[in-house]
């Protein structure tokens, strides 16, 4: 096969891929379910490709954090008429139906999980604990903070061979609630939007004062591309 032979084959074979490409990016445009999701981000300026929004997206969530570490999650979200407003599961295994999309980079913030513990002396005590990264079990021993800071934490084998340890008291753990907090996630093909020179930065205030969304359509296989960025108030009523 000649080198001209070659560089024709390698050159259909780029513009396959780009029309399949192409191609999917249309379809899901024309048919997929259009919602809208409030936008987060900041850093609006690519200087070799003009002005760019990054964008990530942040919804209230309360539910089990096992699947933090891994890199293959899905999230199933709660709608409201045309419009996400949580999550109602996050898992690491694909949905067979409903609308979900695939997310990375997740991490929970301002979380909080409340814990009834009983003391060595029998009495049971309600900690409100701001951070609920780790899943504890019901009979774990815990050390526990009460008064105005109150936070839940495991007992090291030093402390537990000590007698005292100043302002934490130790109790058993006996009920929990559900981790709960707002969470903070990326998708690939949602995580940057060009826009107009010289507006990023009015557009990057609008998403810090929580006012601008993201006009998603999502397809039945879990595939979502962002088609545009409005204010609150053009949002559909």
């Amino acid at each position: 096969m000649s080198r001209k032979t070659i560089i024709i084959l390698v050159i259909i074979i780029q513009l396959v891929v780009l029309a399949s490409f192409s191609g999917r990016y249309e379809i899901l445009k024309r048919t997929g379910t259009t919602v809208y999701i409030q936008l987060r981000g900041y850093d609006p300026t690519d200087i070799l490709r003009g002005d760019y929004v990054n964008l990530s997206y942040e919804l209230p969530y309360s539910g089990s954090t096992e699947s933090y570490s891994s890199e293959q999650q899905y999230l199933i979200p709660i709608i409201d008429s045309t419009t996400i407003t949580g999550i109602k599961q996050i898992t690491t295994t694909r949905p067979e139906s409903g609308i979900y999309f695939q997310i990375r980079n997740g991490w929970m913030q301002n979380t909080t999980q409340k814990y009834t513990i009983r003391n060595k002396s029998g009495k049971q005590e309600t900690i409100t604990g701001e951070l609920c990264q780790k899943e504890w079990k019901i009979g774990d021993e815990v050390l526990y903070m009460s008064g105005q800071v109150q936070s839940i934490r495991e007992i090291t084998p030093e402390e537990r061979d000590n007698s005292t340890w100043q302002w934490w008291l130790v109790g058993t753990l006996i009920s929990q609630s559900t981790c709960s907090g707002n969470y903070r996630f990326q998708t690939t093909a949602t995580d940057r939007w060009f826009v107009k020179e010289w507006t990023g930065h009015d557009i990057e205030k609008q998403i810090r004062d929580g006012n601008m969304y993201g006009e998603w359509k999502v397809g039945n296989n879990g595939a979502v591309i962002i088609t545009d960025i409005e204010p609150k108030e053009k949002l559909p009523k």
